[in-house]
């Protein structure tokens, strides 16, 4: 409902009623039967086809595809690089549990 996405488990057919957290409006079903106002949007295999049949209509260059479909943008923000001191403290810290667990380690 509200077009906020969200997956059920198993036989993919609902069974039980939950609320939307970022909307509050109620999600699933029951009885693999779903509560008004939920649109399927199908298997992976058929969310697959449906894109691979999207971007043939696009009718994009040979050799070339769609990023969009198969990319996802990183900003630096989101990953930033860790500095000298970050590196060579984890390195420190790698080495130190290796040599832990080699020391305690009786065979």
């Amino acid at each position: 409902p509200n077009g906020h996405p969200y997956s059920v488990g198993n036989c993919t057919m609902p069974m039980m009623v939950a609320v939307c957290p970022a909307c509050g409006a109620p999600i699933g079903g029951r009885d693999h039967k779903a509560v008004s106002g939920v649109t399927r949007l199908g298997t992976t295999d058929e969310m697959v086809y449906r894109a691979k049949r999207e971007n043939d209509a696009t009718s994009s260059k040979p050799g070339y595809f769609a990023e969009h479909l198969h990319t996802v943008e990183l900003s630096r923000a989101m990953a930033p690089r860790p500095g000298p001191i970050c590196v060579r403290i984890l390195r420190l810290l790698m080495h130190m549990i290796m040599h832990v667990s080699t020391a305690s380690d009786p065979s």
